[in-house]
């Protein structure tokens, strides 16, 4: 499910106060696996604040209802590179923002999200999906969300040279189905 102008402007200006300061680092972590080199935010205050904003949003749809699992903030510049991979399970859900405030489509960036049902069940951290079963490819567009099942490997394709220093920024949230719409925010551990 495609959701254009997905936040309103107030709360999207909210959203991109959080993105500007010191919150940035660029994995790989220390002690921990990471196979994307992308800019992420770690910090659990700016996670839980701009988790909550998209719940808020996503609780008004005729979808649901659901708990979040886990809230992952990202940017990528020409020549971060992400991995093919899932967000859950069979049954889980996974919405994406397309947070940046201006994007060219020239920059690429789109969302890939193959149609493989079953490459999710291998134990391999970069899933392979066989592409001979089709993607759905999804335009980087600012303030767009994307609701999609969370077992399918997915991949946002890299910015070319074109972006420069544009941040290409996303954010995930990792649902699960629940009996009623309640966020409660979950520390990453």
């Amino acid at each position: 499910m495609i959701l254009d102008n997905f936040l309103s402007d107030s709360d999207w200006n909210r959203c991109l106060e959080y993105f500007k300061g010191s919150h940035w680092t660029f994995p790989p972590l220390s002690g921990q696996t990471n196979k994307t080199c992308v800019w992420r935010i770690f910090d659990s205050t700016v996670e839980s604040a701009v988790g909550e904003i998209l719940y808020r949003q996503l609780a008004k749809l005729d979808v649901g209802p659901f708990a979040v699992q886990r809230v992952g903030i990202n940017g990528a510049t020409t020549f971060n590179e992400s991995h093919c991979h899932i967000d859950g399970p069979l049954g889980n859900y996974s919405l994406i923002w397309f947070a940046s405030e201006s994007w060219d489509t020239s920059w690429a960036g789109q969302l890939q999200i193959y149609n493989d049902e079953t490459c999710w069940q291998n134990t391999d951290l970069t899933k392979t999906p066989d592409p001979a079963l089709g993607l759905t490819e999804i335009e980087y567009i600012p303030n767009r969300a994307v609701l999609f099942p969370s077992h399918l490997a997915h991949i946002p394709v890299t910015p070319n040279v074109n972006a420069k220093n544009n941040l290409r920024l996303s954010v995930g949230l990792h649902l699960t189905p629940s009996n009623s719409w309640n966020y409660r925010y979950i520390p990453r551990t």
